[in-house]
């Protein structure tokens, strides 16, 4: 190799790497911030270059009540009704009906509810309100605490759905 080859290698290589310098400077934020004619170039150009996706929407998450009279208050808010059930943790058919509410098609079936699960032992005055004898027992009720469909025992999804309709 000669000593011109050489040179002339070493003179691409500089090129080059100058040429990376200025696309790196060009493609980062290192914009001099004492010159308000290159910011404001800078600012132009990069709001050209940048896409920016569009904003998904929120999805808001349902309101839970822990009480009966947080169900009747957001069912009165959202002009939705009301499934109440009544369970006992010691239920084994309550404990198997949890995973039929817990079933995919069930939830969306039940979205244009407010779901309330009352505990049949701790709230006796409720269950009495609604003549439980047997649980688990729900009911589809309004805001005034009318009762439009009521149920008892274990339902399975298929049936669950076809008793809800």
């Amino acid at each position: 190799m000669t000593k011109t080859t050489s040179i002339l290698g070493i003179i691409t290589l500089i090129s080059a790497i100058v040429l990376a310098g200025v696309y790196w400077y060009k493609t980062t934020d290192n914009v001099p911030k004492d010159d308000p004619k290159q910011q404001e170039k800078w600012d132009d150009w990069e709001l050209d270059e940048k896409i920016v996706p569009p904003k998904e929407p929120e999805e808001v998450a349902p309101e839970v009540p822990e009480t009966y009279e947080q169900a009747l208050e957001i069912a009165k808010k959202t002009e939705k009704p009301i499934f109440l059930i009544f369970e006992a943790d010691w239920c084994h058919w309550c404990q198997a009906m949890k995973k039929t509410l817990a079933d995919p098609e069930v939830k969306k079936a039940l979205e244009g509810h407010v779901i309330y699960h009352a505990n049949s032992d701790r709230e006796t005055d409720l269950a009495k309100q609604y003549g439980v004898g047997g649980i688990p027992s729900y009911f589809v009720i309004d805001s005034s605490e009318k009762v439009h469909k009521n149920g008892k025992g274990y339902k399975g999804t298929k049936t669950f759905l076809v008793w809800l309709k």
